[in-house]
């Protein structure tokens, strides 16, 4: 990825747009706006003209959604993060398929290391959105999938599939059936705030 990244934001309100706009520029000088768009419509005419190689993208917009937008393109060819008023259920379905997100009202520190992920190529954008967008349709826990990071990109597992997560100084450790063990960077407390009580 080159060093610096073209991006574009989407926000049906203006204000909301203006602020992350600003904050991005103080903040995140890797970063470089090319549009910002205040509807699904606009926004897939932008992202056609500018190729981004990112997308903050919130999710109600009275003329289309965040997730119709993703809808319209095969394969996403760029990253997400998503910023977002909801809380728990959105926040959670983020997670899962390990795209990054922003909670309005918007952290900077919060902004900076969402931009850090996507620079240093953590997440391949198909992928991730392919797994959000299953997810999301899939509705319940039990047949959702999780993305858990590895040094290569992502092993996908599904929830049902999880035996045991074991926390090891600053990593975790799943056990899947099919004697099966992974290890993740993440903390055990990222996927617990993640994953259903059962």
């Amino acid at each position: 990825m080159a060093s610096s990244l073209k991006a574009i934001v989407v926000d049906d309100e203006q204000p909301a747009r203006e602020v992350l706009i600003q904050c991005i520029r103080d903040f995140c000088p890797e970063v470089e706006v090319f549009a910002e768009c205040h509807s699904a419509k606009m926004a897939y005419e932008a992202i056609m003209e500018h190729r981004p190689d990112l997308v903050f993208l919130d999710i109600e917009m009275p003329k289309g959604s965040g997730f119709e937008l993703l809808g319209m393109f095969h394969p996403v060819f760029f990253h997400v993060i998503f910023v977002t008023a909801f809380s728990d259920y959105a926040v959670q379905a983020f997670r899962y398929s390990a795209v990054d997100y922003l909670l309005k009202p918007l952290k900077v520190n919060e902004l900076v290391e969402s931009v850090a992920r996507v620079k240093n190529g953590i997440s391949p954008a198909t992928l991730q959105i392919a797994l959000l967008l299953e997810n999301f349709r899939a509705g319940d826990h039990c047949s959702s999938k999780l993305a858990i990071p590895n040094s290569k990109g992502n092993d996908i597992v599904k929830i049902s599939d999880i035996i045991l997560c074991k926390a090891d100084a600053y990593c975790s450790h799943f056990f899947i059936t099919g004697n099966v063990h992974l290890v993740s960077s993440n903390l055990l407390k990222y996927y617990e705030d993640i994953l259903p009580p059962e």
